[in-house]
C-alpha cells in the first residue's frame, strides 16, 4: 500500500457508533473475523464521513492529502492517517449534506471531484436555515466549472 493512501475501517454494526464513508474508493476489503470493512482511498480524494452516535450525528468532508510543511491535518476515528477537514456539520445538517451529495452525484456525475473552495462554499449554503437551495448548488457547480476552464486556459497561455 502507498503510504499516502488513506484506509478507513468501517466497524461492525454492534459498535458504539456507526460510520458510513461516501467517496470513490480504490480498494475494498472485508475481514470476516472482526466484521470490519476496509476502504482505501487515493491521495487528494474527497470523502464524506457520516458518524452516528447514540445521542448525535455528524458529517465530515475530508480530503486525503499528502503531508506538507505547515499543513493542518486532523486525526479521526477509524482513519489510518490524519486528514484535512474541509467542513463538518451536526444534527439535521447531516441530512442536508447527504441530500446535497446525492444531488451532485445525480445531476453532475460526482460529488467528489471539486476543489476545496467549492466545498467551503457548499458548506455556507448548507448552513442556511430552511430547505436546501438546489439552485444555489447548481450555480456553484457552474462557477466551479468556469473557474477550472479559466485556470486551465491561464496555465496554457502563461508565457512569463
Amino acid at each position: 500500500m502507498n503510504n499516502n493512501q488513506l484506509t478507513i475501517s468501517i466497524p461492525p454494526e454492534n459498535n458504539i457508533f456507526s460510520l458510513y464513508a461516501d467517496g470513490q474508493f480504490i480498494h475494498k476489503e472485508y475481514e470476516k473475523e472482526t466484521q470490519t470493512t476496509y476502504l482505501t482511498y487515493a491521495v487528494d480524494s474527497a470523502i464524506f464521513l457520516y458518524f452516528t452516535f447514540p445521542k448525535h450525528r455528524r458529517v465530515y468532508l475530508i480530503r486525503n492529502i499528502a503531508p506538507v510543511k505547515n499543513s493542518v491535518l486532523t486525526s479521526l476515528n477509524c482513519l489510518s492517517q490524519p486528514v484535512k477537514i474541509i467542513f463538518k456539520q451536526f444534527a439535521s445538517r447531516v441530512d442536508k449534506t447527504r441530500r446535497a451529495a446525492a444531488f451532485l452525484n445525480e445531476h453532475y456525475k460526482s460529488a467528489y471531484k471539486y476543489s476545496d473552495i467549492f466545498y467551503y462554499r457548499l458548506d455556507r449554503i448548507l448552513l442556511r436555515r430552511g430547505k436546501i437551495n438546489y439552485m444555489a448548488i447548481a450555480e456553484l457547480v457552474k462557477q466551479d466549472q468556469k473557474y477550472k476552464l479559466f485556470s486551465t486556459f491561464k496555465e496554457k497561455t502563461d508565457y512569463s
